[in-house]
């Protein structure tokens, strides 16, 4: 974790894939935002619909969203997005730089599975960047002694238990 960025932790649950799902996301502030309470949690209603990598991608939509807004960005350099989705992680590059330039088609032509929510997530990303903020996706270890994933996890499963919209980015 960066002490000089805005680490974001995010997670995805899923039962019955596809099914219902739901979202965490816990923002750690950077030493230098003055937040009263560095750590901050965000609880989402679950969503109708979806794979397990929709909702993952759905939770660092959610992320961004929130960094948006945030009222002071100007202290924020780095969002650092911490996710267990080896999916996102993998992805992430790939709708920023390569799936756009080939109309959201893999390399062997067949389309981008969950297109529409990365051009939500890069859309998003997009627009931190005029405004000074790079974002960044790492990979944490899912189910792994990092408290912060850990309480994503849980926060994802609460969230799953109260589906009431269908799930689009």
């Amino acid at each position: 974790m960066d002490p000089h960025a805005l680490n974001i932790y995010t997670d995805g649950s899923s039962s019955k894939n596809p099914g219902i799902g739901g979202i965490g996301v816990r923002f750690i502030f950077p030493d230098n935002y003055g937040a009263i309470n560095p750590v901050k949690d965000f609880s989402f209603s679950g969503y109708k619909g979806g794979g397990i990598g929709l909702v993952e991608i759905m939770a660092v939509i959610q992320a961004l969203k929130e960094v948006l807004k945030l009222s002071d960005l100007s202290k924020i350099k780095r969002a650092i997005i911490h996710s267990d989705s080896q999916y996102v992680v993998d992805n992430y590059s790939r709708a920023v730089y390569v799936w756009p330039k080939s109309k959201w088609r893999k390399s062997d032509n067949s389309p981008v599975l969950n297109a529409e929510a990365w051009k939500e997530l890069v859309k998003l990303a997009q627009k931190l960047s005029p405004r000074g903020v790079s974002v960044e996706i790492k990979k944490v270890q899912g189910h792994s002694s990092d408290q912060h994933n850990r309480a994503v996890d849980v926060m994802a499963k609460k969230s799953a238990q109260l589906p009431i919209k269908n799930i689009s980015p």
